[in-house]
């Protein structure tokens, strides 16, 4: 039995939307803008009916999007803030589907993640976490970078086929002058460009704009839970034991750290700007490739250039909380996120989380295999110097100076 997924055609774009025709080349498999409604989940979940062909003739399934998509930085607290509340709510259920948007493989993953979920119980919110769909830097690009990778992968294979047939081995291609920088990643780059388009937010097919193209202009909500970034790289810095092991495990380790990736990503901001750094650092340069794990927990703090384009593509369907407010303004932080998604508060009442946050944050320092050292001023001062004019956008637009993070 096979299942035909309908409505995948990119006539269905509106002459006005230039990324809708252009997602459909990048996700072919992925339904375009959908005609939602034919279930009674409409308003609730966005739910289209699903043609089954077999030997038995054609039968018909309906299946849904997730209504809500829970989108936490990573090591943002967001679980133990909202797990106790969305176990409570008797009109959540949480996915229980591993894979998330845009993160499946080969064209017809879109395909297989669209038809994954059914149809939930009538009334029931599905709500669908992801911490690597926030960001999309090269380590969690997944389907943002097919085109780099088509192109790069070819160009490797038929470059190192060359070097072997004149007697040469790889590192004449990875080396200083190898064809690697020479024309393989900036061949890939530029092929990634071209597909994705170039002009900034709203210009190019980011996955925020790719999501959007399956959504519509009415489906889909986004909560986006984030934590001050200063804190929430300490916190990373000693939960992965590879840095403690590569700086030293110590404060001394911890600044040394935080200099030489800020030093890198700053650089990277002065020659390329902030948003592009942000998205495709380690694939802009060799200097930047060579940074240890390319920046990647740095750029986990720097918001602004991504929720820019969640907003930018899903407007006011996008919330945006503070873990610092949901763990310990819980009653009203709650509150706020289900009215966002249409729920009613339980008859039960709300469910505080577990801890406060300066305890949890206290808590995970332990979380690794060293015992975190206090953090020098000198180290706080230089993140939050970096992390300033980050914040200062990000708290721009979103209208709100809590996440300049001012006070923690």
């Amino acid at each position: 039995m096979t299942r035909t997924l309908p409505h995948t055609s990119s006539s269905r774009c509106t002459p006005s939307d230039s990324l809708c025709a252009r997602a459909h080349v990048q996700e072919p498999w992925l339904p375009v803008l959908p005609p939602f409604g034919e279930s009674a989940q409409t308003g609730v979940n966005p739910c289209m009916r699903l043609e089954m062909d077999g030997n038995g003739g054609k039968t018909v399934l309906d299946s849904c999007f997730p209504g809500a998509h829970l989108l936490p930085a990573w090591h943002s607290f967001a679980h133990e803030a909202l797990d106790n509340l969305f176990r409570a709510h008797p009109q959540v259920r949480m996915a229980s589907n591993s894979l998330c948007f845009g993160h499946w493989v080969g064209d017809q993953g879109a395909a297989r993640w669209a038809r994954t979920f059914g149809a939930p119980r009538r009334g029931t919110l599905l709500l669908q976490s992801c911490e690597s769909l926030l960001q999309w830097y090269p380590a969690f690009a997944a389907r943002y970078l097919k085109t780099w990778n088509a192109f790069y992968d070819k160009c490797k294979g038929d470059e190192l086929a060359r070097l072997h047939g004149i007697g040469k081995d790889e590192r004449d291609y990875f080396g200083e002058g190898g064809a690697m920088w020479r024309s393989c990643r900036p061949g890939a780059l530029a092929a990634h460009d071209k597909a994705t388009g170039t002009g900034g937010p709203g210009a190019e097919l980011t996955p925020p704009f790719v999501m959007r193209n399956a959504y519509g202009a009415t489906h889909g909500r986004l909560l986006i839970v984030l934590r001050n970034p200063v804190e929430r790289l300490e916190t990373s810095f000693w939960v992965h034991v590879h840095y403690p092991k590569r700086y030293g495990a110590s404060a001394d380790g911890l600044h040394s750290y935080v200099v030489e990736q800020s030093a890198a990503f700053d650089g990277c901001v002065r020659k390329h700007g902030a948003r592009r750094c942000a998205f495709l650092f380690e694939y802009l340069d060799p200097l930047y490739s060579d940074v240890f794990f390319h920046c990647d927990q740095l750029i986990r703090g720097v918001y602004e250039p991504f929720v820019r384009e969640w907003v930018g593509a899903f407007g006011n369907r996008t919330l945006v909380a503070r873990a610092e407010d949901l763990l310990d303004e819980p009653q009203r932080a709650q509150k706020r996120v289900l009215r966002f998604l249409g729920l009613p508060v339980p008859a039960r009442g709300l469910p505080a989380p577990d801890v406060e946050y300066a305890p949890l944050h206290a808590l995970s320092l332990k979380g690794g295999r060293f015992t975190a050292q206090p953090m020098h001023n000198a180290t706080r001062h230089r993140l939050r110097t970096f992390y300033a004019p980050h914040n200062e956008r990000l708290a721009q637009l979103l209208d709100d100076p809590r996440f300049l993070w001012h006070s923690e």
